[in-house]
């Protein structure tokens, strides 16, 4: 498990280890943004694009759920089993898509509440990691775009 501490702090972090009590939560916030009435413009456009049906979206929700619950089964030896005993790869790919743009910005939006408290003066410096990893993909991705390193 990686171990590690922010400059000048005392409290020691576990990604691994954070992100198993964090993700229930983001998980269920996710969820619930996927009834109908509380969708986005752009989240009804992907509905309506990707001919999704709320049933499709539903049982996406009940098996990433499911993912939960086979990942702690030790007779369960990786991922892509738990997904396929979850039932997720049954299903259409394109509710995959939607429930992890709410799974994504579930995330995104814990990210800003938390950076938020937990910086004083400066970012963390694991930010400049993380830009300079996205230049990177960018880059990677767009091997002829012209992608300026962040600022």
């Amino acid at each position: 498990m990686i171990n590690f501490r922010a400059p000048g702090s005392d409290k020691w972090y576990a990604p691994e280890r954070d992100v198993v009590n964090l993700f229930p939560q983001l998980a269920r916030t996710a969820f619930d943004q996927l009834a109908e009435t509380d969708w986005k413009p752009w989240f009804a456009d992907y509905f309506r694009y990707a001919g999704l049906t709320e049933e499709e979206l539903g049982k996406a929700a009940v098996a990433l759920a499911r993912f939960f619950k086979e990942a702690v089964d030790p007779d369960v030896a990786d991922p892509r089993t738990a997904l396929e005993r979850a039932g997720w790869f049954e299903l259409n790919p394109a509710a995959h898509v939607a429930v992890f743009m709410k799974l994504g910005q579930a995330l995104t939006m814990a990210f800003w509440t938390g950076v938020r408290d937990v910086t004083t003066d400066a970012p963390p410096t694991s930010l400049d990691s993380l830009q300079r990893a996205a230049a990177a993909a960018a880059s990677a991705l767009l091997p002829h775009a012209r992608i300026e390193e962040p600022v």
